[in-house]
């Protein structure tokens, strides 16, 4: 009776994982642009309040960054409109981009210093785009929070500690849909930089520049990683040639 009860415990588990993806994308298709994007804006508030800093990019830099930017943009003409590029510094990050709900991208500056390089840059941006187009911020807070929810459900409590365990839990168990996302975005970044005539790996000199600063030591991958491993990454990329 015991083994019977274990395992309808198991199955009930199982099949909830196995649920989160399809759930909570069409729980997203519910949340509004609107709402959206007041998320988006709230998280870039909070980390101007904290984290960032104003961007000192000269400004021919930038007028170049957003002419790309534009071009890139017109290639999804559904959302072209509304997505909006922002320029912060983080020294405390380092070399990053962002993508926000609400479609916002944000481009530190550290990330155009490290890089030296326009082509590179677009390949980067193009990358967040389609985080943006295929709405994998959005995608990833609903299942987070169907994750949270669901805990909490089947644990019976809510108290501080299971919630804790609970948002421990879901970054775990979803780091894998965090690297599906980002293979996804690599290949769309790429058909992008293709149709712009660009250099459609122009990414992956990225991956190396990124091996060579931390010597090898920050390859990513692994069962709970967020990001696939510059391996992996380059072989999808050679894939969608």
């Amino acid at each position: 009776g015991m083994f019977v009860i274990v395992l309808v415990i198991i199955s009930i588990l199982f099949g909830f994982r196995l649920s989160i993806v399809p759930i909570g994308d069409f729980a997203t298709r519910f949340i509004s642009p609107k709402h959206e994007q007041i998320i988006g804006e709230s998280t870039l508030s909070q980390l101007d309040l904290f984290v960032f800093k104003n961007s000192e990019l000269d400004l021919n830099v930038k007028q170049r960054i957003e002419d790309v930017f534009i071009d890139l943009k017109a290639l999804h003409t559904t959302k072209s409109d509304s997505i909006k590029l922002v320029f912060r510094s983080a020294p405390a990050i380092g070399p990053n981009a962002f993508a926000l709900p609400g479609n916002i991208i944000v481009l530190l500056d550290e990330m155009v210093e490290f890089a030296d390089d326009d082509d590179l840059i677009a390949a980067v941006l193009a990358h967040e785009l389609a985080h943006v187009t295929n709405r994998h911020a959005m995608r990833y807070i609903t299942r987070s929070a169907l994750l949270t929810v669901g805990a909490a459900l089947i644990f019976g409590a809510d108290d501080s500690v299971i919630e804790e365990f609970a948002s421990v839990g879901s970054g775990l168990i979803l780091a894998k849909y965090s690297r599906e996302f980002e293979l996804e975005a690599d290949q769309q970044g790429a058909k992008d930089m293709r149709q712009l005539g660009l250099n459609p790996q122009k990414i992956s000199k990225l991956f190396d520049m990124i091996e060579a600063e931390c010597d090898g030591t920050c390859d990513g991958g692994g069962y709970f990683a967020s990001h696939p491993s510059f391996a992996d990454r380059r072989s999808n990329l050679s894939s969608s040639d």
